[in-house]
């Protein structure tokens, strides 16, 4: 399953792999910003989601 970390506001794709991805270093890559919107980054638990979505094969 792919994983995506993404930009709520503009859906800039921060990450997108197989393996789960540590969200703090995420936002410290990116110096706390989106680099599309400017958005400030946060790591905020209320706001992660989780969605299984079923590959085509």
């Amino acid at each position: 399953m792919t994983i995506r970390i993404y930009c709520e506001r503009c859906g800039f794709i921060f990450y997108r792999g197989d393996e789960l991805a540590n969200p703090q270093e995420i936002i410290k890559k990116y110096g706390g910003k989106c680099p599309k919107c400017y958005k400030q980054l946060q790591l905020n638990p209320k706001n992660i989601k989780i969605i299984g979505i079923e590959t085509r094969k």
